[in-house]
């Protein structure tokens, strides 16, 4: 592309390659320092938001996506500032409160560059393609040792794809597994079946409970989508395979399976054990919680309160001398560290969203369908779950978000649509 090419770059076109961005930038590529990160792009977002808000001011918010978006943003905000007067770790409080600040230019700036049926479609292609990479990378990992960027299996087996030293790979790719379904479902209903069974197995040989679940709703999402009943029998054959698959090829997942087998009464202590300390670490958050009932331990503070509501002589953590650093499942810590405010914020997102989705068009929920997926995989009560303000999984979900309010108010379709 020559200068005059890129001088000629809309803003929207601009803004949808840098969503695409948060996506490529997810993992490390096996380098060890100074990896790339979907930040960045957010951050470019962010002041491309900035620039919206600035040129447009009120007009901006005609837009119901817009508006719904602030609405979110504030159900999310609010909570964050009433925890930082007591936050016990008010620097990490203070961070989240700004940040968040910052992501709200971000929303505004993907809400505007995701308006069109067009965009929206291009964005799930070419994330599709990415993780059709990730998926290839993760195989090449497990039969050879090694993969593209020369990351290696983990000790215990489990595959990690492009991201070294982390498990991040299996929350990801089960998050945006439905936008690779959703492209494949237009077109070859087959190959989404495919593309869904493939991620599925490579997913579950990261080795990691959670995502289990995750992978039991996108299969359910897929199965109700697919019209006919032979195409249904194909997704529950697929997941017959997929599963005899998991447990021939994964030594943690056979290791797991064991220890519940071994499992003989379900006391604190023996539950404690097969979820890997899980059970300690819920009622540690519960036990925040009915001491800071309104606004928490502060935003991003569990690591710091962990100790200070821990049980000293059962403790599994503190006994080896270190502290859990979250909740490992959204409500609880979300309840923990920014109390029942911040949970029944939480909880208005989810109604208004439903709302939202049943007020719709059936060409905007169709359109919709793969976003909603993403945010439902990842926020299913019954699992665990990463904390929700991450560098690494926030980015994302926002993306998803914004997604599903543009789909929601696509201008394509206006004849019936609502409005808040």
């Amino acid at each position: 592309m020559n200068w005059q090419g890129i001088r000629n770059i809309t803003p929207m076109q601009a803004g949808l390659f840098l969503a695409l961005l948060i996506v490529v930038f997810l993992p490390n590529y096996g380098i060890r320092k100074y990896g790339p990160s979907p930040a960045v792009p957010a951050l470019l977002l962010c002041f491309l938001g900035m620039w919206w808000v600035f040129r447009e001011r009120l007009a901006l918010w005609r837009d119901t996506a817009q508006r719904r978006w602030l609405v979110v943003f504030l159900l999310l905000w609010v909570p964050v500032a009433i925890s930082v007067p007591e936050s016990l770790d008010k620097r990490e409080s203070l961070s989240i409160l700004g940040v968040l600040l910052l992501y709200f230019f971000t929303g505004a700036a993907l809400l505007r560059a995701l308006r069109t049926p067009e965009a929206r479609t291009w964005l799930i292609a070419w994330v599709g393609f990415v993780l059709l990479f990730w998926l290839a990378d993760g195989l090449v990992q497990f039969f050879f040792g090694s993969d593209f960027f020369g990351v290696n299996l983990s000790k215990k087996g489990r595959i990690l794809g492009p991201f070294r030293g982390n498990t991040h790979f299996a929350v990801l790719l089960a998050i945006l597994l439905p936008l690779l379904v959703h492209y494949f479902l237009g077109r070859r209903p087959w190959m989404a079946i495919l593309a869904f069974s493939v991620g599925a197995v490579v997913a579950i040989l990261v080795g990691s409970r959670a995502v289990m679940v995750y992978l039991a709703i996108s299969g359910t999402g897929l199965f109700l989508r697919l019209p006919g009943a032979r195409a249904k029998w194909m997704v529950v054959v697929a997941v017959v395979v997929v599963a005899v698959t998991a447990w021939v090829s994964s030594p943690v997942l056979r290791e797991r399976a064991e220890r519940l087998e071994a499992l003989s009464a379900p006391t604190f202590e023996s539950m404690d054990k097969l979820m890997s300390g899980r059970v300690s670490i819920w009622s540690n958050a519960m036990r925040m919680t009915a001491d800071r009932p309104l606004t928490g331990v502060g935003a991003g503070a569990y690591q710091e309160a962990y100790a200070q509501y821990a049980d000293p002589e059962t403790d599994r953590f503190l006994k080896k001398n270190r502290r859990a650093f979250h909740a490992h499942q959204l409500y609880f810590g979300v309840a923990a560290e920014t109390g029942l405010t911040g949970l029944a914020a939480l909880a208005a997102i989810f109604v208004l969203a439903v709302v939202w989705v049943r007020k719709a068009t059936p060409a905007q929920r169709l359109q919709a369908w793969p976003f909603s997926m993403g945010l439902l995989v990842y926020a299913f009560p019954i699992n665990s779950q990463p904390p929700l303000y991450t560098q690494w999984l926030f980015p994302v979900l926002v993306l998803l978000l914004c997604g599903l309010l543009a789909a929601l108010d696509d201008p394509a379709d206006t004849s019936t649509a609502s409005r808040v």
